[in-house]
């Protein structure tokens, strides 16, 4: 059992991810990570710096697109407060 448990991960590893930096507004944070979590975890979130509001999402490349949409369309509505694209890629 846990010979294929390893096995599952290290394929998991072989897989293309990419990432996106943001800086929200900081008390939006856990807000973004809600959002992503109700889209079958599209995305993992990592706090960079709290106080500043930067935060660094990773997903599988197949669903870049759908990080992005999600991602502007959010912006966009002012939803994660005046916040700003960093990298995308």
């Amino acid at each position: 059992m846990f010979e294929k448990h390893r096995i599952e991960l290290m394929a998991a590893k072989d897989k293309s991810f990419g990432g996106l930096e943001l800086t929200i507004s900081p008390r939006r944070i856990a807000f973004l990570k809600f959002i992503l979590e109700g889209y079958d975890g599209l995305a993992i979130l990592s706090t960079l710096d709290a106080g500043s509001g930067r935060v660094l999402l990773r997903f599988p490349t197949c669903r870049q697109a759908e990080v992005h949409e999600l991602t502007n369309a959010l912006l966009e509505t002012g939803q994660l407060g005046k916040g700003r694209l960093i990298d995308f890629g």
